[in-house]
């Protein structure tokens, strides 16, 4: 278990691999397989291996504007 905060983590990690996506989600670039964009305000990224979607929350939405 780590209790280091998320926001403190994502910090720590590069920028160029990981990128939060939510207050509760960090994701590595590379685990992403598509990004759906439904309408302006929403995103969803679908992980290579996964039947789970994630949610990408609007302050982190700009990130992934020209996915």
């Amino acid at each position: 278990m780590v209790r280091t905060p998320l926001k403190e983590l994502a910090t720590r990690l590069d920028p160029s691999r990981f990128v939060q996506v939510h207050r509760s989600a960090v994701v590595s670039l590379h685990a992403i397989r598509h990004v759906k964009r439904p309408d302006n305000e929403t995103a969803v990224i679908h992980l290579e291996g996964r039947t789970e979607t994630l949610a990408v929350s609007r302050p982190f939405l700009h990130l992934f504007r020209q996915m």
